[in-house]
């Protein structure tokens, strides 16, 4: 529904944030899923962007550690074709 026309406008950033940040706690799940509408998106706002990057960072710092096992989950989305 979000991607139909490729892009992920203004109106469907506020839709996600208002759907991922209800109870104030985003799951891996959630953030994978993210990554995976920002790749296939053509084109996004720059506020989905900067809401994507937040999540990613508040799900790999939320203990104030990068673990290893972490940037191993950031790097297969990074690097997933």
């Amino acid at each position: 529904l979000v991607l139909t026309d490729g892009t992920i406008g203004a109106r469907e950033t506020a839709a996600l944030k208002a759907e991922f940040l209800a109870d104030n706690v985003v799951s891996r799940p959630e953030a994978a899923f993210l990554l995976d509408l920002h790749r296939s998106a053509k084109q996004s706002v720059p506020e989905f962007k900067q809401f994507v990057h937040l999540v990613v960072k508040k799900i790999l710092l939320a203990d104030g550690d990068l673990t290893a096992a972490e940037t191993a989950w950031l790097a297969n989305f990074l690097t997933q074709d």
